[in-house]
């Protein structure tokens, strides 16, 4: 039987900061973010991850309580969300652009992230993202096939790295991902870091072409995206 991963996307549609709809699903520390950064996706982007975790556990969004966990160092001032008295479910939230991507899954630790296509187009792109065996396959295309090239494989590390919770500690071209015309997977892994096991990555369509995502799940069994 698969194991299913709640993927929920939202995007920005006028919304404020200070939009009191949302900003009554939040906590208290995620109201004082919100009110620093004055980001509407800041908060349309945490209320989601709110109600996408409500809707798994049948709990009202408003009611959960988030903690940080790192699973490099056990601290708990830092690391992935995860959800207080509920070890076994992993959530992952990632923003960028006007979209927003909430994923949740009980089949092991998760990564998602999103990318704004356009965002890609800047000259040290290369340099900051990709093995020196991934630059034909990405840097041969031009116009829009090139930054969806680019989004595509910078959204399947950056998931890879916030699932095994390491993030950019490690540099994003010691790792190798599938050309982003092959289907989404982890190729090699950074040379001297532990192995983090099984890795299924998966490229979900959030919009028509102005962004892009993935997810990454540390597991070997059949997943479903539900």
């Amino acid at each position: 039987m698969a194991a299913t991963v709640v993927v929920r996307c939202a995007p920005l549609r006028g919304e404020a900061f200070d939009d009191p709809r949302l900003l009554a699903l939040l906590d208290t520390h995620e109201r004082e973010r919100a009110s620093r950064k004055r980001s509407p996706l800041f908060v349309v982007a945490h209320a989601l991850l709110r109600t996408t975790v409500g809707e798994v556990l049948e709990v009202h969004p408003g009611r959960l309580v988030f903690v940080k966990r790192c699973d490099i160092c056990g601290g708990a001032d830092h690391g992935k969300p995860a959800v207080a008295d509920h070890a076994g479910l992993h959530v992952s939230l990632s923003y960028a652009g006007s979209m927003a991507v909430a994923a949740v899954t009980r089949a092991g630790p998760i990564g998602v992230d999103v990318e704004e296509v356009a965002a890609t187009g800047f000259v040290g792109f290369p340099d900051v993202t990709l093995a020196p065996e991934e630059r034909a396959a990405v840097e041969s295309r031009t116009g829009t096939d090139l930054l969806i090239a680019r989004a595509r494989t910078w959204a399947r590390k950056e998931a890879v790295l916030k699932a095994t919770g390491h993030g950019l500690s490690i540099d994003p071209p010691a790792i190798r991902v599938a050309g982003p015309d092959e289907p989404a997977a982890l190729v090699s892994w950074a040379d001297g870091v532990p192995s983090p096991g099984p890795v299924q990555l998966l490229d979900h369509q959030v919009d028509e072409g102005r962004h892009v995502a993935c997810l990454a799940v540390l597991t070997d069994e059949t997943l479903e995206v539900g």
